[in-house]
């Protein structure tokens, strides 16, 4: 019995010591994740509608609502890629949340204000908010499309981040 308990309580001890998956902060720029989930579907023709038309913003206090969907998110840097011109809904944004924010409560926050019909005429079929530790990937357009990018941008993460 002693042995059983010994075993459970040092069980315990270790998985409260280490670190939950996605927990933790990361420094890195939002384009450049952007650009790496780019070149990581590159070949798969799911955003082939949009390259051609993609075009960068810096997300700021003046267009945060537009971007995110809410004003106020405690994050350092943002950035948005849409088309330049909107011949189809999409956007795809990674938003950098400041270290010590909640990050859990940011997301929800974004996902649950975000605007499908953002858009003057139409609406997106999808839109994400998908967390992996302090960043957060806003991604609005048709399924497909939303599915392969919230895929390559996890994977992306793991490749250059270690284990969600």
């Amino acid at each position: 019995m002693k042995k059983l308990i010994c075993v459970l309580l040092l069980s315990v001890f270790f998985l409260c010591s280490c670190k939950l998956p996605g927990e933790g902060y990361i420094d890195a720029d939002p384009k450049d994740i952007i650009e790496a989930v780019y070149a990581s579907v590159q070949d798969s023709g799911v955003i082939d509608d949009y390259k051609t038309m993609l075009f960068y913003d810096t997300v700021t206090a003046e267009n945060e609502l537009y971007y995110m969907g809410v004003n106020g998110i405690e994050y350092e840097a943002a950035t948005a890629s849409e088309p330049e011109f909107q011949p189809c809904p999409y956007s795809f944004v990674i938003i950098k949340l400041k270290k010590g924010a909640d990050y859990d409560a940011q997301r929800k926050l974004i996902e649950k204000n975000l605007n499908k019909s953002k858009w003057v005429c139409t609406s997106c079929e999808e839109a994400l908010a998908v967390r992996y530790r302090n960043f957060v990937a806003v991604i609005m357009c048709g399924k497909k499309t939303a599915d392969a990018l919230e895929s390559a941008y996890l994977s992306v993460m793991d490749e250059s981040y270690g284990i969600r």
